[in-house]
């Protein structure tokens, strides 16, 4: 071999090494910054952190206490317009809090309750789920893995997991993954908000995402679909009363179209299902008092919006729930 074909061969391993060695440290940074929350999409995880310090927090306050799981439309609850208007209606003070994961459904809420509250006996007087279509209420195979691994379950709940919600080899990979990762875990979420950046990328992706909602609802409609099942809402209704905590399904009022009241079929076989169980449903579909100039879009109301829909919930659990 001559002195050029080995020097040749040294500097593409060197240079191999090199690109390796830089992989590896974009990892690493990666990875770090995840977890220091200064990459874009990352901030909702300091929050996630936070969820069991305050649960214990929730468990400890004066009752009667009240814990929100949910998605985005359960952050419209305005938590201090809720206090004082219960003090209003009672003459007591509320404890409460909201547990709060995005783009979430009941299978999500199911773990989020069983990390935070029920298998730590730190459980409030009351758990609100909230809902905006019936079917919310019915089994669905979206999921976020990332979030799963990384707060709202243990390496003790893999079997339980994995026997209903992730069947399969994809799912359980990702949730592995996730598990030793947040970098990997948040990986969406990071490419989406970081594509927000890009110029005119924002206004592009809601034109897209409309024309894709509507295209998928077409489909929907002309699609034969079997009927839908309710299996984490069985469990989710089994766990909370072996644990004792009296849970309250809310239908949320959707943005009134032309001047009407936009509404959704609540499925009858859950809402029996959450009755039979011993719990609380509050169908708050029909408010009048909510105009279409009141919601950022057909579900999430604005800043007029929230506290009137706050005052109506907390007028409507009082109806229903009496605290211990």
């Amino acid at each position: 071999m001559s002195s050029s074909t080995s020097s040749s061969d040294t500097t593409r391993r060197t240079r191999t090494l090199c690109i390796g060695l830089m992989l590896i440290a974009a990892l690493v940074l990666v990875e770090w910054g995840s977890r220091a929350t200064w990459i874009p999409g990352t901030s909702d995880l300091e929050r996630y952190r936070a969820f069991p310090e305050r649960a214990r927090t929730l468990a400890v306050a004066p009752a009667p206490s009240i814990a929100f799981v949910g998605n985005s439309v359960t952050d419209r609850v305005r938590l201090d317009v809720l206090r004082s208007e219960w003090m209003a209606l009672t003459g007591d003070r509320l404890s409460v809090d909201k547990f709060i994961a995005y783009d979430s459904n009941l299978m999500t809420w199911y773990w989020m309750s069983e990390q935070y509250f029920w298998k730590r006996d730190v459980n409030p007087d009351l758990l609100v789920i909230t809902y905006y279509d019936g079917n919310r209420l019915a089994d669905s195979e979206v999921m976020e893995v990332g979030n799963l691994a990384l707060f709202y379950t243990d390496p003790e709940d893999r079997a339980t997991l994995f026997a209903h919600d992730l069947k399969s080899v994809e799912q359980r990979a990702d949730y592995l993954l996730s598990s030793t990762s947040e970098a990997f875990a948040a990986r969406d979420r990071i490419r989406s908000r970081v594509l927000n950046f890009v110029p005119g990328f924002r206004p592009f992706a809601t034109q897209t995402n409309a024309l894709n909602f509507e295209h998928e609802r077409r489909l929907e409609k002309s699609a034969t679909r079997g009927a839908p099942t309710f299996r984490t809402l069985a469990r989710f209704l089994e766990r909370a009363r072996q644990a004792g905590v009296q849970v309250c399904f809310v239908a949320f009022p959707m943005r009134p179209v032309n001047g009407h009241t936009a509404t959704y079929v609540a499925n009858p076989p859950a809402i029996e299902m959450i009755e039979k169980a011993g719990m609380l449903h509050l169908d708050m579909r029909d408010m009048d008092e909510l105009t279409a100039d009141m919601y950022k879009d057909n579900v999430h109301l604005n800043a007029r919006g929230t506290p009137i829909y706050t005052r109506k919930f907390a007028q409507e659990l009082k109806k229903v729930w009496r605290p211990g």
